[in-house]
């Protein structure tokens, strides 16, 4: 990765413990644009940790490595404080490396809030997750077609995000998602189906699958959603639901956090 817009690698570092019971933040290391807000302890040891930015977005020529290390025992839930802003682009574009390390017996639940790719962005992201048998990580993403007040449709140049799940080093997912609209009709079947908004959450490491798939797929139905709930070869699931908000998915998001999390 090279340097971005503020002379050097972006980066964002945390990593958890446990102290008296309680979740705590081990060790934390962040430069411009990345700040984290003082984290909220929850009555029963989990901790909540807000992440800022001290830019307008995502900019031309912006790399940003993030790094998660969820430590044993721990349960930390992360998220952001803003819609995350991916600004046009001339000739470059804009790159993120995320690797979520995942300790015995650990819970994170990465929610940020939804993304919107301007017109003419172009957005490279690397997820890599580390899992045990025993850590359970939900990670969610609300992606728009950009920004469909100012006649923004899928206007955007690319968007892409690989994310591999290893568990005890054995791959068990993998999500190459890419998205080009200018070669690809993302209004029509395949793709979108003439809403603006995609909800994909992913979880693991939570029993029993069928279960939780069932209840899912009651969410959809009762509040009549465009979706589907999948379950991989290795037992984890996938929730996608397709939308015309990105409050209103962010809000279905934490719905269907809180059905799963009944399974923590």
């Amino acid at each position: 990765m090279t340097d971005n817009n503020f002379g050097r690698l972006s980066r964002l570092l945390l990593s958890s413990k446990i102290k008296n019971g309680q979740t705590i933040l081990a060790d934390e290391y962040f430069t411009a644009p990345f700040k984290i807000m003082k984290p909220f302890a929850k009555e029963n040891g989990d901790i909540s940790v807000m992440l800022l930015t001290a830019s307008a977005g995502l900019m031309q020529g912006d790399r940003q490595k993030i790094t998660l290390n969820i430590g044993q025992n721990t349960a930390l839930y992360l998220t952001s404080q803003a819609f995350e802003k991916i600004h046009k682009m001339t000739n470059g574009y804009a790159e993120r490396a995320t690797d979520i390390i995942m300790e015995d017996n650990s819970f994170l639940n990465y929610s940020p809030l939804p993304v919107i790719p301007f017109a003419q962005s172009d957005y490279r992201a690397i997820t890599n997750i580390s899992l045990t048998k025993s850590s359970k990580l939900i990670i969610s993403e609300v992606l728009s077609c950009g920004r469909y007040c100012c006649d923004e449709r899928f206007l955007y140049k690319n968007y892409s995000s690989l994310i591999q799940t290893r568990r005890e080093e054995r791959l068990v997912y993998r999500d190459n998602t890419i998205y080009r609209p200018s070669q690809r009709d993302m209004e029509n079947a395949g793709f979108y189906e003439g809403h603006t908004h995609l909800l994909s959450l992913t979880a693991f490491g939570f029993k029993p699958s069928e279960e939780i798939k069932r209840l899912l797929d009651g969410l959809i139905d009762v509040l009549s959603l465009d979706g589907g709930t999948s379950i991989t070869f290795d037992d984890d699931f996938v929730f996608r639901v397709l939308g015309n908000s990105g409050d209103e998915l962010y809000k279905i998001s934490e719905q269907a956090t809180g059905i799963i999390e009944k399974f923590k």
